[in-house]
C-alpha cells in the first residue's frame, strides 16, 4: 500500500486486517496522526515508511512486525518527529535474512541489538544508545553505516568482511575510543569521526585504504594515534582541526590534487612531513595555534598554488627554511599570518625572492627589535605591526 504525499487524505481505516501487504508507505501523509492497528502478522511485508507523518507514538503491535523474524522484510524505515520507544528483544532481527535497509531516527530502542543480518546494505541508527552493535560473521553487503551521536564504545569484533563499505559515519559518538582495523574494507571512501571526544586511536590500516577520499577527525580532543602514512590519492577532505593531543601528521605517499585547504589548527604537531608538497593543489594551509611547531619543511616552497599560510599563535615557531629559487621555483604566497608567534628575528623577510607576490602580512604581537628592509616585497599592500612592543627600528618600508 502506497499513500505517499496524500496530503489531503482525512479518513483512513483505523485497523489493518489484511495479511498480504507487501509495503506500508505513508511518507509525507501529513494528516496521519496514529499508525493503524495491526490485526495480525503480515508475513509478506517488506518495508514500512512513516517519514513526514504526524505520528507521535508507535503502535502497540509494531514490534511484532519487527520482532517476528519474518524472512520477507527487506527494509525498515522509522523516522519519528519526537523520540519514542520501540520495544524489541536482542535478537529481533536475527531471522530477517533479506533485510537490506534499516533506518531509525528518533526511535529509542528498549534494548541493545545483539544480532544484525549480514545482507544489510544501509544502516542508519541516529543516536543509538548502547555501547556495542553486533554483527554475525561480518556485514559483507554493507555500503553505508550512519551512526552519529551514538553511545557506541567500540565496533564489534564481527565488524569485518567490509568489501562493499563506502561510508562510515560515527561522528559525535562521545564514548568511541578506537577505530579498529579496517583493512577488510578496501572500498571505504568516507570516514567521519569528528567530535568523537574520547577517540584515542585511528588504526594504521586506515592509512592504506587506497580509495579513501574523506577523513574528518575534527575536534577529537583526545586523538593521539593516527596512521603514519596515507596512500590514497583521492582525498578531498582531510581535517584534524582541534585535535589538541595530536603530535604528528601522516606522510603523504601519492600526489593529491583534490585538497585545496588543509586546517591543522589547535593540534600539537611539531613539524609537517616533507611530503606536504604532495598535496600539490593546496591553496590554504592553516596551522593557527599549533604551539609546538618549530619550523616548516623547505618543500613548502613547492606548493606553487599556495595563497594563504596561517601561523597565528605558533609560539614555538622560529624561522622559515632557506629558499632557493633555482630549486623551488616561484613561490606565490599572497597572505602570511605570523601574529603572536613571539618571533625575535625577522631577517627572513629580507631574503630576496622569498615572497615576491606577498600582499598581506601580519606581524603583530611579535618580539623583534628591528624590522629589516622589506623593500623586496613589492606587492605588499597591507602590513600590521600592532602590539610589537619591543620594536625599536624600521629600516626601510616598501620601495613603491
Amino acid at each position: 500500500m502506497d499513500l505517499r504525499y496524500c496530503n489531503k487524505l482525512k479518513i483512513f481505516p483505523s485497523k489493518l486486517e489484511s495479511k498480504s501487504f507487501r509495503t506500508l508507505n505513508f511518507r509525507c501523509y501529513l494528516r496521519l496522526q496514529s499508525f493503524p492497528i495491526i490485526a495480525s502478522e503480515m508475513e509478506y511485508l517488506t518495508s514500512i515508511d512513516i517519514i513526514g507523518t504526524a505520528i507521535k507514538e508507535l503502535p502497540s503491535k509494531l514490534e511484532l512486525l519487527v520482532g517476528m523474524g519474518t524472512n520477507s522484510i527487506e527494509g525498515i524505515v522509522l523516522k519519528l518527529p519526537e523520540p519514542r520507544t520501540l520495544y524489541l528483544n536482542a535478537t529481533s532481527f536475527k531471522n530477517m535474512k533479506r533485510l537490506r535497509v534499516l533506518i531509525f531516527a528518533n526511535v529509542v530502542l528498549s534494548g541493545t541489538i545483539e544480532y544484525l543480518p549480514n545482507e544489510l546494505r544501509l544502516i542508519e541508527l541516529l543516536g543509538y544508545q548502547f555501547p556495542t552493535l553486533s554483527f554475525n560473521s561480518g556485514p559483507k553487503q554493507l555500503a553505508l553505516l550512519h551512526m552519529p551521536y551514538s553511545h557506541i564504545h567500540q565496533l564489534d569484533k564481527g565488524f569485518k568482511n567490509l568489501e562493499r563499505l563506502k561510508v562510515l559515519n560515527l561522528s559525535h559518538s562521545k564514548f568511541l575510543r578506537k577505530i579498529p582495523d579496517l583493512s577488510t574494507g578496501p572500498n571505504l571512501e568516507s570516514l567521519y569521526v569528528h567530535y568523537c571526544t574520547s577517540l584515542v586511536e585511528i588504526h594504521e590500516s586506515v592509512g592504506f585504504l587506497t580509495k579513501l577520499a574523506t577523513l574528518d577527525a575534527r575536534c577529537c580532543s583526545n586523538l593521539r594515534i593516527v596512521p603514519s602514512i596515507l596512500v590514497s590519492k583521492y582525498f578531498t577532505t582531510l581535517d584534524f582541526t582541534g585535535c589538541s593531543q595530536l603530535q604528528m601528521f601522516p606522510d603523504i605517499v601519492e600526489k593529491i590534487g583534490f585538497i585545496t585547504s588543509l586546517d591543522l589548527s589547535g593540534t600539537t604537531i611539531k613539524e609537517l612531513p616533507s611530503s606536504i608538497d604532495h598535496i600539490f593543489a593546496l591553496r590554504e594551509l592553516c596551522l593557527s595555534d599549533c604551539k609546538k611547531v618549530v619550523h616548516i619543511p623547505s618543500t613548502i616552497y613547492n606548493l606553487v598554488f599556495l595563497d594563504v599560510l596561517d601561523l597565528n599563535a605558533c609560539t614555538s615557531f622560529s624561522m622559515f627554511p632557506n629558499y632557493d629559487q633555482e630549486i623551488h621555483g616561484a613561490f606565490e604566497l599572497r597572505r602570511l599570518n605570523l601574529q603572536n608567534c613571539y618571533i625575535s628575528n625577522a631577517d627572513f623577510l629580507g631574503t630576496p625572492f622569498s615572497f615576491p607576490l606577498l600582499e598581506w602580512l601580519d606581524l603583530s604581537g611579535n618580539k623583534f627589535v628591528s624590522l629589516p628592509s622589506i623593500s623586496k616585497l613589492s606587492k605588499l599592500s597591507d602590513l600590521s605591526l600592532a602590539n610589537c612592543r619591543q620594536l625599536q627600528e624600521i629600516l626601510e618600508l616598501l620601495g613603491r
